[in-house]
């Protein structure tokens, strides 16, 4: 066998080696607190899911709130525009309108008070200012 043929016998197993090594690391997911954030945004009946719909409840209901908005003034609650599922325990609300920390923060109490979910752990708010802060329980 002359040399050329040696040469190109080995760059094709070396390429079968590579392309059989990489077909076998595509399902890696990373795992929670490794720093990547999933998305499960298009997961059936995720976190944000169920917190929305829990609070949509409580809101539909009335909830006798002495805090709860009137037409002039919506409630904090009312001012969400979207639930959007991070992590496992994590997610994000996103806010029409500014807020300060200290509604952020409310917002934030009344979410966990709502929902009602021990699985909730954490709270990323976003409002129009396009600004994230985070919140724990």
């Amino acid at each position: 066998m002359s040399v050329n043929k040696l040469k190109l016998a080995a760059t094709g197993v070396l390429s079968l080696a590579l392309l059989g090594a990489t077909a076998g690391c595509g399902g890696v997911l990373p795992t929670e607190g490794s720093g990547e954030v999933r998305d499960q945004h298009d997961a059936p009946n995720g976190l944000a899911d169920e917190v929305e719909d829990r609070i949509d409840d409580r809101l539909s209901t009335g909830d006798d709130d002495p805090e709860a908005g009137t037409d002039d003034a919506p409630s904090l609650l009312e001012m969400i525009d979207e639930y959007e599922n991070v992590s496992t325990d994590t997610i994000r609300v996103m806010v029409e309108g500014d807020l300060t920390q200290s509604e952020r923060e409310a917002l934030a109490s009344e979410v966990f008070e709502k929902s009602e979910t021990d699985a909730l752990g954490t709270i990323l708010i976003v409002d129009a200012s396009g600004d994230e802060t985070e919140h724990s329980e």
